[in-house]
């Protein structure tokens, strides 16, 4: 399709199934992509106004964070709202305090290796570490896309592994006993969520999600098809879960069964399962407020919440239940990923599996 131009405009095309737009200003070509072309007009549009007001920076100068800032705009209707609220909350904690001054232009592929150790000083595991590079070095090909460099400075950076590995942090057998003696006899929607979380191993914003017409007491089962988000200061239902795998079925222990039906019968007239006295949904601020409260109660170490999931994974991994199995209950994407996150579980139990054949032989 031709190229078009207008009053507040400037070029615009499409090129493959989406809409481009590129503005001169002061000698520089700004370019932006997305979907829609009504976003790239209004985008070309702002552009005019800010340059107007003098409000666009030099590519020749701009920043890490600058561009950053200029990139996730390109981002808003391509990334699923968490997974842009979770990446920019990783570059606000990770990269601009390192990086965010550096201009792009004089990155270097040393600069780059010699950053992470500085942004990733306290413990992470290396697939965060991953997941994080993969989105820094997509940021550097835009940098390349819109001309303000010539190669990407992340190309062959070597990322060395992180020395301290985070480690899965469950509750213990001691410990956990005492939690569901504690809630399966309180029925408050905050107790009925942490129960869940426990004998369900769901993470809390799919579990703040559920709806009555998720779960089947009859069949014993509770469909997971959506979480609670938080996006540009709003917090609502995002409707899928984390990863495509998170849509799936979990089967319940018959006690779980049971808590539900007499929760269900106090608190069954709402559409949603656990809402707070405002009616309202469990943010994961409330959430660890009302866990930490749990732990002074019971007088045991406070976790944060996502351990009782993790205190679930690793009761089923000792109690026989296969890696493949307990991915797909999590919903994780992989059962790499399943055995990357449990890896200091799963050689103690191939060590009792091996101790087990020593009848055999």
């Amino acid at each position: 399709m031709g190229r078009t131009a207008g009053s507040g405009q400037g070029s615009i095309y499409k090129r493959g199934d989406k809409w481009r737009g590129q503005i001169t200003i002061n000698g520089e070509r700004h370019s932006y992509t997305a979907k829609k072309k009504a976003d790239v007009i209004d985008w070309v549009s702002k552009m005019r106004t800010d340059s107007r007001q003098g409000l666009v920076v030099s590519k020749s100068n701009i920043t890490v964070q600058e561009l950053a800032e200029e990139w996730f705009a390109t981002k808003e209707h391509t990334l699923a709202p968490q997974v842009q609220y979770t990446l920019e909350c990783s570059f606000n904690k990770h990269l601009y305090p390192v990086l965010g001054k550096y201009k792009v232009k004089d990155l270097t592929k040393q600069i780059v290796e010699k950053s992470y150790p500085e942004m990733f000083a306290d413990t992470y595991a290396d697939n965060t570490i991953r997941i994080f590079s993969v989105y820094f070095k997509d940021l550097l090909s835009y940098a390349v896309e819109q001309n303000i460099i010539t190669t990407n400075p992340h190309n062959r950076a070597i990322i060395r592994k992180h020395n301290n590995i985070k480690t899965v942090t469950p509750y213990t057998e001691e410990d956990q006993r005492i939690i569901v003696e504690y809630l399966k006899y309180n029925f408050e929607p905050y107790h009925a969520l942490f129960y869940v979380m426990i004998t369900t191993g769901m993470r809390e914003g799919e579990v703040a999600a559920l709806t009555w017409d998720d779960i089947d007491l009859m069949k014993g089962v509770i469909e997971v098809t959506k979480t609670i988000v938080r996006s540009g200061g709003q917090v609502f239902v995002q409707h899928h879960p984390k990863t495509a795998a998170g849509v799936r079925t979990i089967y319940l222990a018959q006690n779980t069964v049971d808590y539900l039906r007499k929760y269900n019968s106090l608190h069954g007239d709402s559409s949603y399962a656990f809402l707070n006295a405002k009616g309202n949904f469990f943010t994961g601020s409330v959430i660890r407020s009302r866990w930490i409260k749990i732990c002074a109660t019971l007088g045991i170490e406070y976790k944060v919440p996502h351990s009782l999931r993790h205190t679930f994974a690793t009761r089923a991994l000792e109690k026989g239940i296969d890696v493949k199995t307990l991915s797909k209950i999590l919903g994780h994407k992989s059962v790499a990923t399943t055995m990357n996150v449990y890896q200091d579980v799963l050689p103690n139990l191939q060590i009792k599996a091996v101790e087990t054949l020593n009848d055999l032989f």
